[in-house]
């Protein structure tokens, strides 16, 4: 808190206990506070105390019981921190200080270790940010290879894209989306805002804004390709992409891994991660949809 480093204090009083850093929202401002420093256990409800959801600092006889088989310096570098671990702790478990750990292993911050990562090879917080995003990012990009989509919730028809006959789902339908193109997706409650005939295609490409090949990305439709006017296409075809469902897909040369002719539907859903609704997303098949 404000005016509290390098202020003089008296203990009012001690206790051995197990103290918790947690990230919560501000019931107040609806801001989200990290890694607040300390709460006891009896400053938390029954739900709140999950070891799963919070930090909690090892004592010295847990540490110490993972430690003792090290005697140097040089052994201990091959230790692999464990959530909950401290320096100080370490420093408590071994013949080595604060100040020996720091500067033999070069760790910036000895307030600061981070779990699965050997004492010789700890990130500085700058590279764990870094890495935590290109791991968040990846994910993403697993989830069918979507990659950074962009909502357009303009719901405007490509030219040419003719309303399907008889469809499964009916414009207004409800539907649960079975497939996760992106996060909050799959599982999601939806509601169907258009339906189309056309062939659907799941194409592989380079990005013109020079990111990440994506491959396997579902769906781009035959009235979203420039050659469209040729027909349909066949699996191993190069095409010009028109869509622009993700960043550096407008433009992009691409190869049509598979193609299906379908119907397919443009929805309006709620995530499941609690984000704002998302209207006029495209595009699903029947497939990917349930009820």
């Amino acid at each position: 808190m404000p005016g509290m480093q390098g202020a003089t204090a008296t203990i009012d009083s001690a206790e051995d206990t197990t103290v918790y850093m947690v990230t919560y929202t501000d019931t107040e401002t609806d801001d989200t506070v990290e890694n607040h420093k300390w709460l006891t256990e009896e400053e938390l409800g029954e739900e709140e105390q999950d070891s799963s959801q919070f930090w909690r600092a090892r004592t010295v006889e847990e540490v110490q019981a993972d430690v003792s088989q090290y005697d140097t310096l040089e052994e201990l570098q091959n230790y692999e921190v464990v959530g909950g671990d401290t320096l100080w702790a370490i420093s408590q478990s071994t013949n080595f200080s604060v100040d020996d750990l720091t500067e033999a292993f070069n760790i910036k911050n000895a307030d600061l270790i981070f779990a699965n990562y050997t004492l010789e090879n700890q990130p500085s917080l700058e590279d764990s940010y870094e890495n935590q995003i290109i791991s968040e990012s990846k994910k993403t990009r697993d989830m069918d290879n979507m990659g950074d989509m962009k909502h357009d919730e303009s719901g405007e028809i490509t030219e040419g894209l003719e309303g399907a006959e008889n469809p499964m789902y009916e414009v207004g339908e409800s539907v649960i989306l079975k497939h996760g193109h992106m996060p909050g997706m799959e599982g999601a409650e939806a509601t169907v805002s258009g339906v189309f005939a056309t062939t659907a295609y799941e194409v592989s490409f380079n990005p013109t804004n020079g990111g990440e090949r994506e491959e396997n990305h579902r769906w781009v439709i035959h009235e979203e390709i420039s050659e469209s006017t040729k027909g349909a296409f066949e699996p191993g075809e190069e095409v010009t992409l028109e869509a622009n469902h993700m960043e550096g897909m407008e433009g992009a040369t691409a190869i049509i891994d598979d193609a299906v002719t379908t119907n397919v539907y443009m929805v309006d859903y709620q995530p499941t991660d609690g984000g704002a609704v998302v209207r006029n997303h495209k595009w699903f098949v029947e497939e990917e949809l349930a009820q």
